[in-house]
């Protein structure tokens, strides 16, 4: 056989390259199997890890579904009471109802869509406020917050008449603020807003004592959308009561007198702060205009809700002249002898031309105060200098605030002396170039009732816990003293005759005596001084032991504006009315008129007027001794007592005339 070795070579050659070919496409086939199964594996991991991120990761997605499912509540305790001082309850908390519906139910059925709008309509929901919650993609959504249970009896009528269901229209019971005396105690008490949050006053200061526990309550529904409200296991823990200094028979009478007065004068507005000087209880404030707090929501943003008494600031006028006065007596620079040329109503110093309202010469210190001269409260302020009134102003709290619990206090306005002009000097002594809010003056003016100490004025007296506990009280603070007694004496005296024969006497407190000074402030617009006014008047009685200081203040009053008109007859009727209902008396008459005149334990002495032991009717022309009502009441022998006594006048005790049956007092300054 004849062997070709090229055909050999070739048939091997071709052979081991189908073998090859063979083997390359075996391990192909290997290589594509190994990538599917990578691939379907790398599928699906991807495919899990994305499960798994949509299920467990994804933040928006579980909040999604634990919308779909589940819905969490918040529901509040009852919050605390705020109280009067004896106890009267001026806010609380009334049971109250708010009612939610299911949209995604809601919105597929006209008929019940109908019936929402129905609701909605007697709930006083507007209609775009309506569309705006169906729209929502929900199960769970509020349609109002906290309506009464003539509401909610209107709500579950109509629900059942058009066939809703427990899981398309519900509602849950909640606490709603309530205050019995609306206005005349808004800007004391303050309001608190729709989740009961203290949005003002005293609701605001106190509000972590005030507000109750918190539960939360699961809204839970199945697949369907048909929700299951789970119950509270219990109920949350009520806020703690407040007990506050307020007088709420003297808050409601001063607020009555103001709001009488301001309509009467026709003015913009009026506040009145009143305190206990020996304590710094705060007894009423009033700011006017006010505002229902129940229904805070018609006055948000408007001047209404301000309480002027210590969120406003204002230039005083001559009611300051008390301070310049005080100051200069306690800095011996004056004294009760000296005699001031008052420029016969008009005097230009440096720059400015200073003006009185009632032309004066020559005046003795007492003069230039009850008339208030403004030229020789000037004259004062120069001999006193920048610095020491300066230093008397700051003691006294000026440009500070007093520290009271209440919040948004305003601290004034007083410059640096060494920023002071001697113009500056001069006009600050009768009440400009300075700004103060009413609070700081009644403070600085208590000193002249409790015997020269500034006192912190405070509204909360204690707090009291659900279970009777006190877990916080309030005690009086004072200041190391600022003026001495002989001070204090002698501006007691000044004030006493402001109202005696100056421009006070319609603020004389029939029976208990008062003291005190008036004010007339223009006020500044756009840098200058325009005829528009606070008119004024702060002062303090029984004049013997005084247990009220009492600042009233009317914004722009068109009928009258001077302080003592004005202003002067509300602090007349409100102290009046106060003190006659809040210590001992004996009743007598005044020309047909009722009064009572207050008999102390202690009984009255004036410093300088000599004790009387007993009464003389013999005594017709007693006013060289200056005897007081109170005194002369005391010292009627008691048979005697059973006579009527009739009092004619104001001041001191002129002239006594007797009958069988009747006593007649005639007073006179």
């Amino acid at each position: 056989m004849k062997y070709d070795w090229s055909d050999n070579r070739y048939t091997k050659t071709k052979e081991r390259k189908n073998v090859k070919k063979v083997k390359q496409r075996k391990d192909f086939g290997k290589i594509r199997i190994f990538l599917s199964i990578v691939f379907f594996f790398l599928i699906v991991s991807l495919y899990l890890w994305r499960v798994l991120e949509l299920s467990v990761f994804s933040k928006e997605l579980r909040d999604k579904a634990r919308e779909q499912s589940q819905s969490v509540i918040t529901i509040k305790g009852r919050r605390g009471e705020i109280l009067s001082r004896d106890g009267q309850i001026i806010a609380k908390d009334i049971p109250s109802y708010s009612v939610w519906f299911n949209p995604k139910a809601v919105k597929k059925d006209k008929d019940k869509t109908y019936a929402l709008y129905k609701i909605a309509k007697r709930l006083n929901i507007n209609q775009k406020e309506l569309r705006s919650k169906l729209e929502k993609d929900l199960y769970f959504v509020w349609l109002k917050r906290k309506i009464s249970e003539e509401e909610l009896k209107f709500v579950l009528s109509t629900s059942r008449e058009y066939g809703f269901t427990r899981s398309d229209i519900g509602y849950i019971k909640e606490w709603k603020r309530f205050y019995p005396y609306g206005e005349a105690i808004a800007h004391i008490v303050g309001f608190t807003n729709i989740d009961s949050q203290g949005l003002a006053g005293i609701e605001l200061y106190f509000d972590e004592f005030l507000k109750g526990g918190e539960i939360k309550v699961s809204l839970l529904k199945d697949a369907l959308g048909n929700i299951i409200m789970s119950s509270p296991p219990q109920e949350p823990t009520p806020g703690n009561k407040i007990e506050t200094t307020i007088d709420l028979e003297l808050q409601l009478n001063l607020y009555k007198e103001l709001k009488s007065q301001v309509e009467k004068m026709r003015a913009k507005g009026a506040f009145a702060v009143a305190m206990d000087p020996k304590t710094g209880e705060i007894l009423a404030a009033v700011s006017l205009p006010s505002f229902d707090p129940s229904n805070y929501s018609s006055f948000s943003g408007s001047r209404n809700i301000n309480a002027q008494f210590y969120q406003s600031v204002f230039e005083p006028g001559s009611v300051f002249k008390i301070f310049t006065i005080a100051s200069a007596l306690e800095e011996k620079v004056v004294s009760e002898n000296d005699n001031f040329f008052c420029h016969n109503g008009k005097w230009t110093f440096k720059t400015v031309t200073i003006e009185d309202v009632k032309p004066l010469g020559y005046a003795t210190l007492n003069e230039v105060f009850a008339k208030s001269s403004n030229i020789c409260s000037a004259q004062i302020s120069l001999l006193l200098g920048k610095e020491k009134f300066y230093k008397y102003l700051v003691r006294l709290g000026f440009g500070k605030k007093t520290g009271v619990e209440l919040p948004g206090e305003e601290k004034g306005i007083l410059h640096e002396y060494k920023k002071w002009y001697d113009v500056d000097l001069a006009i600050i002594g009768f009440g400009y170039f300075i700004s103060v809010n009413a609070l700081q003056m009644l403070r600085a003016f208590s000193v002249f009732a409790n015997g020269g100490y500034l006192v912190k004025p405070y509204v909360m007296r204690r707090i009291i816990s659900p279970y009777g506990e006190v877990i916080r009280q309030n005690n009086p603070e004072f200041s190391d003293r600022i003026f001495s007694q002989e001070t204090i004496v002698k501006m007691k005296n000044l004030m006493r005759d402001v109202v005696a024969y100056g421009t006070g006497r319609l603020a004389e407190v029939p029976v208990f005596l008062s003291g005190g000074k008036t004010g007339t402030a223009r006020k500044m617009k756009g840098g200058k001084y325009v005829r528009e006014y606070y008119s004024n008047f702060i002062g303090f009685s029984p004049f013997e032991d005084p247990k009220i200081v009492l600042f009233v203040v009317f914004d722009e009053p068109e009928e009258k504006y001077y302080g003592g008109e004005v202003a002067a007859p509300v602090f007349s009727k409100v102290v009046e009315s106060y003190l006659s209902s809040n210590y001992s008396f004996v009743s007598i008459s005044s020309e047909g008129q009722n009064y009572s005149a207050q008999v102390s334990e202690s009984g009255f002495h004036r410093q300088y007027v000599k004790p009387v032991s007993s009464y003389s009717s013999d005594s017709t022309n007693s006013s060289e001794l200056r005897l007081t009502l109170s005194e002369f009441l005391e010292s009627i022998p008691e048979e005697k007592s059973n006579k009527s006594i009739t009092i004619k006048g104001h001041g001191f005790v002129k002239e006594v005339r007797e009958t069988e049956t009747e006593i007649v007092v005639i007073l006179s300054p």
